[in-house]
C-alpha cells in the first residue's frame, strides 16, 4: 500500500501504526449505523497525509491520558507522539475528517552520528 508510491517505504511503519490508529477510532467512536468510513492517503518526498473520514461530526476525537491497567485510550497519544501535525476538520457535507502528517524515517545510513 504505502510502498509503492514516491519512496512510500520510508513511511510504512509509521505510516501503518496510524493507519491503524485513526480507522479504528473511526470505526469504533466515529461511524455511523453502517460503519463506512473513507481512508485517503496522500504522499510526497517530505510527507505523508492520513486522512480518516467518517459520518459523525458530533464527535471530535479527545485526547485522554490512559492508566497503565486500561486496555484502550492510547491511539491518539500514539498520533500525536509519532506524527508532526494532526487535528480534525469539518468534512463536506456530512461528518469530520481526521488527518495527521509524517515525516519519512531517515534511510539507512541518515542520521546516525
Amino acid at each position: 500500500m504505502l510502498g509503492g508510491v514516491l519512496g512510500g517505504e520510508r513511511f510504512i511503519d509509521t505510516g501503518l501504526l496510524l493507519v491503524s490508529e485513526l480507522v479504528t477510532n473511526a470505526v469504533v467512536h466515529g461511524s455511523s449505523r453502517d460503519n463506512r468510513v473513507l481512508l485517503e492517503l496522500s504522499a510526497d518526498p517530505v510527507r505523508l497525509r492520513i486522512e480518516v473520514h467518517d459520518a459523525r461530526g458530533d464527535r471530535a476525537p479527545i485526547l485522554r491520558g490512559a492508566d497503565r491497567d486500561d486496555e484502550s485510550g492510547r491511539g491518539l497519544i500514539l498520533v500525536k507522539s509519532l506524527s508532526a501535525q494532526w487535528g480534525c476538520c469539518p468534512r463536506e457535507g456530512i461528518g469530520k475528517i481526521v488527518w495527521c502528517g509524517i515525516a519519512p524515517a531517515p534511510a539507512c545510513g541518515e542520521g546516525a552520528a
